[in-house]
């Protein structure tokens, strides 16, 4: 999920002014000193101390057992609670960044005030908009999956069943997870002018949760820890009437449609990382995607001319190519192939410097694929205990998920900018130069958002795009079009403008994507994940404007791969933060 490119710079008004120290010059955190680091590291436990108590399970990044232990603070007046804990911690660090010496520690500052006040206007907005509605069994299964990975150490293990006997109220101090969530529930359930979930989000809460646990147990039978049975079997009992009181209380007042209000869409997608109005990003995807279009028609007419197609449209040639599907026996090793050309060209072309180890591949078991049909990148852990390599996860051959089945990454020319995307010189390249450079947990964790990330996957593509073959090329623009519609649809289906059929008809006709993909999206832009898809579109485009000012101001003494690493050097930072880093400006 993800995605996108556009060849013509002037077309989205990149040029910057070009002031400051050239970007050779500019300090990466990769060059800071260690106590700098630490220090910074520091500074971020008063807000790491508040996300173990408000929400521990983000915390699985950092790789420390005694977090991993902790459950989710749901008691009463838990919201007023948080807020007033999130605001006090943004003033310490905005007080602090205003009389510290090191830039880097101040940046990292910076960023921890931001997390923070994102946090608290989270909360803010969800109080404000909305009837709690817990999704208990995916907080759950994220919370406990992760430890119990064969990747991972025997203590987090152990962590594993201290928070599985904490969410069934059998450790000390505890209460089931399960009441306390319904409780809150209740508590709001006939406040005035608050909306209830969408009814599709609650049905797929349900369709998913009864399929969630037998999993977890699974893992925990393979996982060697003894004595998990008894606290497994009491939260089983205790989900089975919390999916009862969503079932009978929340599903019947759910609603049928799903936008928020408009305050609410503009902050998940300003939480994104996108720094610019919705509107205006949509505006701009809508002119990306026409011009990408135009540029995919000779492509597919060279390509039906090598091929003796009586079509040469690029649907038409895109939905030829589709068809020839991978056989399931031949796909693992098709991708393993691929990794290495990839490989062999980021080398040859300095395009980046690779890590030592191999990256890590494997096709998703069918649970796998049931639970998240599309591939994603299993990332390491940053900063503590966890899985020090990251892994490139396919889905199942032909996966039939919730919203159908899938032909859009197991043919030959999508094998290029998946695999670039997620591996290398996309996510893969991007978490692992994180782990070798010792970022701070600020730049590794709470910097983190979605343009950053997604961006540079696309970007990524975008890297390669000139050496791969001419079919691949084809497949690579049109991954780049859906990218571009991620962007305006998302945005445009949340705002009112278009409908989930327009939606549709756009991924299956324009983009030739599946109907399967399609009915995915329609779900991530309304319930999954409103707001992140269009950061692909906006952090590629920043991630150009960002080469294009450092190749002004350096000229000939421009090295690609250089500029690359000093980039990854910077950790997740947001694209201002990110832009003085790299170019030395402040």
């Amino acid at each position: 999920m993800r995605r996108f490119y556009v060849a013509v710079l002037s077309l989205f008004s990149l040029a910057g002014c070009a002031h400051g120290a050239p970007a050779e010059h500019a300090r990466g955190v990769a060059d800071a000193p260690v106590d700098a680091v630490a220090r910074s590291n520091a500074f971020a436990r008063r807000l790491i101390e508040a996300d173990a108590r408000f929400d521990p399970e983000s915390l699985i990044v950092l790789g420390d057992a005694r977090i991993d232990a902790r459950v989710p603070d749901l008691g009463r007046d838990r919201d007023e609670r948080a807020v007033r804990e999130y605001r006090a911690i943004e003033e310490e660090y905005r007080r602090a960044a205003a009389s510290e010496s090191n830039p880097e520690v101040r940046t990292d500052l910076e960023v921890l005030a931001r997390a923070a006040q994102d946090r608290h206007r989270q909360i803010a907005l969800d109080a404000k908009y909305q009837v709690p509605f817990h999704e208990l069994s995916r907080l759950i299964f994220e919370g406990l999956s992760p430890l119990l990975e064969a990747r991972g150490s025997d203590e987090r293990k152990q962590a594993a069943l201290a928070r599985l006997e904490a969410y069934a109220g059998l450790a000390p101090n505890t209460a089931p997870i399960t009441e306390l969530a319904e409780r809150r529930t209740r508590e709001r359930l006939d406040r005035p002018g608050l909306l209830f979930p969408p009814k599709t989000r609650v049905s797929r809460y349900l369709d998913n949760s009864s399929a969630i646990l037998p999993g977890l147990r699974a893992a925990f039978a393979g996982s060697g820890i003894a004595g998990y049975e008894k606290a497994f079997a009491r939260l089983e009992q205790q989900m089975n009437v919390y999916d009862a009181f969503v079932r009978t209380v929340i599903l019947p007042r759910a609603r049928d449609g799903f936008r928020m209000p408009e305050e609410y869409y503009a902050f998940q997608v300003e939480r994104n990382g996108i720094e610019a109005p919705p509107r205006e990003v949509a505006q701009t995807a809508r002119r990306a995607f026409a011009d990408i279009q135009r540029a995919m028609e000779p492509l597919a007419r060279e390509v039906a001319k090598n091929r003796g197609y009586a079509f040469s449209d690029y649907r038409s040639v895109i939905r030829a190519l589709k068809r020839e599907q991978v056989p399931a026996d031949a796909i693992e090793s098709l991708y393993r192939r691929r990794i290495g050309e990839l490989e062999t060209i980021i080398r040859k072309e300095r395009l980046a410097t690779l890590p030592q180890h191999a990256l890590r591949f494997r096709l998703g078991t069918q649970a796998d694929s049931a639970r998240i049909p599309a591939p994603y990148y299993d990332s390491p852990t940053l900063f503590g205990q966890g899985p020090k390599e990251g892994v490139f996860v396919l889905p199942a051959h032909n996966a039939e998920g919730p919203s159908g089945r899938f032909d859009d990454f197991t043919f030959e020319g999508a094998t290029w900018w998946l695999t670039a995307h997620e591996g290398r010189p996309g996510h893969d390249l991007q978490f692992t130069r994180m782990r070798e450079n010792g970022v701070s947990i600020a730049r590794g964790h709470f910097a983190f958002n979605s343009a950053n990330a997604e961006g540079w996957g696309l970007y990524a593509e975008a890297m390669v795009d000139a050496y791969v073959p001419l079919e691949a090329r084809l497949i690579v623009l049109q991954a780049r079009l859906m990218r571009a519609a991620h962007a305006f649809l998302d945005i445009e289906l949340n705002l009112g403008l278009i409908d989930e059929a327009e939606v549709k008809r756009v991924i299956t006709n324009d983009v030739v994507f599946s109907e399967a993909w399609a009915n995915q999206a329609v779900q991530r832009y309304t319930f999954w994940l409103p707001g992140q898809a269009p950061c692909y579109f906006y952090g590629y485009l920043q991630f150009l404007r960002l080469r294009t000012d450092a190749e002004r101001e350096l000229g000939t003494r421009f090295d690609l791969q250089s500029f690359h690493d000093r980039v990854l050097a910077q950790g997740m930072l947001r694209f201002p933060i990110l832009r003085r880093a790299v170019l030395g400006r402040g």
